[in-house]
Formats: C-alpha cells, sequence, structure tokens
C-alpha cells in the first residue's frame, strides 16, 4: 500500500479482462465508495503497442465514503482482483464485491497492519 494513502483506502488491481468488464467492477466500487469531486478512482496502465503484457486497471477506495450498492452487474468474462489494505477496510470492499459478483477466493496474505486478498470475480447466476 502507497504511503500518502490513509489506512481506510484499499488498493484494487484488476487483471485478466476486458476494458468493458473492467469497467463495470470499478463503476460498482465507485458507486459503492464515491470519491470527492475532481478526483478519479481508477487509472488504467496499459501496455506499450505489440507488448505481451496484460492491462492493469488500479483503484484506491477511501471506504470512509459510502454511496450506493448496485446490486448484480453484468461481466462477459472472469476477470482477478487484487485488494490490499488493512483488514477490515478490505473486508467492507470485498463484502461490496459480493453483493454484484460472484466471488472465488483465490488466496490472501496477512500482514501486521495489512492483508493482501485475490479474488475472482464472476456475474451473479440468475436469481442468485
Amino acid at each position: 500500500m502507497s504511503s500518502h494513502h490513509s489506512n481506510s483506502h484499499v488498493d484494487v488491481l484488476l487483471t485478466g479482462c476486458e476494458r468493458q468488464d473492467a469497467g463495470a467492477v470499478l463503476g460498482a466500487l465507485e458507486a459503492a465508495f464515491p470519491t470527492r469531486p475532481g478526483e478519479s478512482l481508477t487509472e488504467a496502465v496499459e501496455p506499450r503497442p505489440g507488448s505481451s503484457h496484460p492491462t492493469v486497471w488500479a483503484a484506491s477506495v477511501d471506504t470512509r465514503s459510502h454511496g450506493h450498492e448496485l446490486g448484480p452487474v453484468h461481466l462477459d468474462g472472469a476477470l482477478i482482483a487484487d485488494l490490499s489494505g488493512g483488514p477490515r477496510h478490505v473486508r467492507e470492499v470485498k463484502k461490496v464485491l459480493g453483493d454484484s459478483f460472484r466471488l472465488e477466493e483465490q488466496g490472501s496474505v496477512s500482514g501486521d497492519q495489512e492483508v493482501e486478498l485475490r479474488l475472482r470475480l464472476t456475474e451473479l447466476p440468475d436469481g442468485r
């Protein structure tokens, strides 16, 4: 976690997906944890043309701000979301993601003050 973030921030990295699916996940996070006007939640780190490196979408979520939850959100495929931050804040972001997507935990690493969690997100089945 970057030192310029307060401990209420959770860093989110999305990989293994197309722009549309990344936008759906980031949109759900933006709705649940709105940023202040003029601030952006996300940035895309795109590879140079011809590069074999995948695109990574990065977001920093401030769990102190509460908006509304969207419910189920459409995804065309599966994607990987890596969350890192304080344990309570990571759990909050995971809960919000679980309201909009089907989650499969792929692993976690816990430190003294921080936890890293890898989730595989897919669309919720009809009727949940």
